[in-house]
Protein backbone atom coordinates (compact mmCIF):
# COMPACT_ATOMS: atom_id res chain seq x y z
CA UNK A 1 0.00 0.00 0.00
CA UNK A 2 1.07 3.48 -0.47
CA UNK A 3 -0.20 6.98 0.64
CA UNK A 4 -1.17 10.15 -0.89
CA UNK A 5 -3.47 12.97 -0.16
CA UNK A 6 -6.15 14.77 -1.59
CA UNK A 7 -8.61 17.14 -0.52
CA UNK A 8 -12.38 17.45 0.00
CA UNK A 9 -14.17 18.93 -2.93
CA UNK A 10 -18.27 19.61 -3.25
CA UNK A 11 -19.36 19.21 -6.57
CA UNK A 12 -22.75 20.30 -8.11
CA UNK A 13 -23.72 16.22 -7.61
CA UNK A 14 -20.84 14.69 -5.98
CA UNK A 15 -18.52 14.86 -3.13
CA UNK A 16 -14.63 13.68 -4.25
CA UNK A 17 -11.16 13.95 -3.53
CA UNK A 18 -9.04 15.45 -5.00
CA UNK A 19 -5.72 13.96 -5.22
CA UNK A 20 -2.76 16.18 -5.25
CA UNK A 21 -0.48 14.03 -7.17
CA UNK A 22 -1.75 13.89 -10.97
CA UNK A 23 0.86 11.74 -11.73
CA UNK A 24 0.13 8.94 -9.63
CA UNK A 25 -2.51 8.18 -12.54
CA UNK A 26 -0.09 8.94 -15.36
CA UNK A 27 2.36 6.74 -14.05
CA UNK A 28 -0.24 3.95 -13.68
CA UNK A 29 -2.02 4.86 -17.00
CA UNK A 30 1.65 4.46 -18.59
CA UNK A 31 2.04 1.08 -16.68
CA UNK A 32 -1.20 0.00 -17.80
CA UNK A 33 -0.08 0.87 -22.02
CA UNK A 34 3.32 -0.95 -21.58
CA UNK A 35 1.58 -3.79 -20.00
CA UNK A 36 -0.45 -4.29 -22.96
CA UNK A 37 2.44 -3.63 -25.71
CA UNK A 38 0.98 -0.10 -26.40
CA UNK A 39 -2.74 -1.82 -27.53
CA UNK A 40 -4.50 -0.37 -24.72
CA UNK A 41 -4.23 3.44 -24.40
CA UNK A 42 -6.29 4.64 -21.67
CA UNK A 43 -7.36 8.18 -21.54
CA UNK A 44 -6.94 10.46 -18.42
CA UNK A 45 -9.80 11.37 -16.30
CA UNK A 46 -10.75 15.18 -16.33
CA UNK A 47 -8.79 15.06 -12.98
CA UNK A 48 -7.28 12.50 -10.68
CA UNK A 49 -10.10 12.00 -8.08
CA UNK A 50 -11.46 9.34 -5.45
CA UNK A 51 -15.43 9.56 -5.52
CA UNK A 52 -17.31 9.64 -2.56
CA UNK A 53 -20.83 10.28 -2.71
CA UNK A 54 -22.08 9.88 -6.37
CA UNK A 55 -25.35 11.14 -7.78
CA UNK A 56 -25.89 7.74 -9.46
CA UNK A 57 -26.37 5.86 -6.78
CA UNK A 58 -27.00 8.30 -3.30
CA UNK A 59 -28.72 11.62 -2.75
CA UNK A 60 -26.83 14.65 -4.24
CA UNK A 61 -24.18 16.12 -1.38
CA UNK A 62 -26.50 19.70 -2.49
CA UNK A 63 -28.47 18.18 0.87
CA UNK A 64 -25.73 17.87 3.19
CA UNK A 65 -23.72 20.76 5.51
CA UNK A 66 -20.31 21.09 3.56
CA UNK A 67 -18.07 21.31 6.79
CA UNK A 68 -15.27 19.30 4.78
CA UNK A 69 -14.82 21.08 1.65
CA UNK A 70 -11.34 22.26 1.32
CA UNK A 71 -9.79 19.88 4.03
CA UNK A 72 -6.74 17.99 3.63
CA UNK A 73 -6.86 13.93 3.45
CA UNK A 74 -4.76 11.18 3.49
CA UNK A 75 -5.73 7.84 1.47
CA UNK A 76 -3.58 4.66 0.77
CA UNK A 77 -4.00 3.08 -2.46
CA UNK A 78 -3.15 -0.87 -3.47
CA UNK A 79 -1.54 -1.21 -6.77
CA UNK A 80 -3.69 -4.49 -7.63
CA UNK A 81 -5.79 -2.28 -10.72
CA UNK A 82 -9.25 -2.84 -11.01
CA UNK A 83 -10.89 -2.82 -14.54
CA UNK A 84 -14.42 -2.77 -15.89
CA UNK A 85 -15.63 -2.52 -19.26
CA UNK A 86 -14.85 1.38 -19.87
CA UNK A 87 -13.15 2.18 -16.23
CA UNK A 88 -9.48 0.80 -15.09
CA UNK A 89 -8.72 2.53 -10.91
CA UNK A 90 -6.36 1.67 -8.30
CA UNK A 91 -8.16 0.21 -5.07
CA UNK A 92 -8.17 2.78 -2.24
CA UNK A 93 -8.13 2.97 1.40
CA UNK A 94 -9.60 6.34 2.54
CA UNK A 95 -10.80 5.81 6.82
CA UNK A 96 -12.09 9.46 6.65
CA UNK A 97 -14.36 9.06 4.08
CA UNK A 98 -15.68 6.65 5.08
CA UNK A 99 -16.13 8.38 8.62
CA UNK A 100 -18.05 11.15 6.23
CA UNK A 101 -19.88 8.72 4.40
CA UNK A 102 -21.18 7.02 7.97
CA UNK A 103 -21.52 10.60 9.80
CA UNK A 104 -24.16 11.59 6.58
CA UNK A 105 -25.81 8.03 7.38
CA UNK A 106 -24.81 6.59 4.06
CA UNK A 107 -22.75 3.41 5.32
CA UNK A 108 -20.16 1.56 2.52
CA UNK A 109 -20.39 3.31 -0.76
CA UNK A 110 -21.97 1.01 -4.02
CA UNK A 111 -18.92 1.19 -5.56
CA UNK A 112 -15.54 0.63 -2.92
CA UNK A 113 -13.13 3.55 -3.03
CA UNK A 114 -10.98 3.77 -5.89
CA UNK A 115 -8.51 6.29 -7.89
CA UNK A 116 -9.77 6.06 -11.42
CA UNK A 117 -6.61 6.17 -13.69
CA UNK A 118 -8.10 6.04 -16.91
CA UNK A 119 -11.14 5.19 -19.10
CA UNK A 120 -11.36 3.59 -23.23
CA UNK A 121 -13.94 5.86 -24.45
Amino acid sequence: MFTSTGVYYYGSNWLIIKVDDSEISRYYRKLHSMYSYGVNILKPPMHSHITIISKYCEKPPEYFEKKYDGQAVEFSYNLQAGVCETYVWLPVVCEHAQFLRDELGLGQPFYPFHLTIGNRK
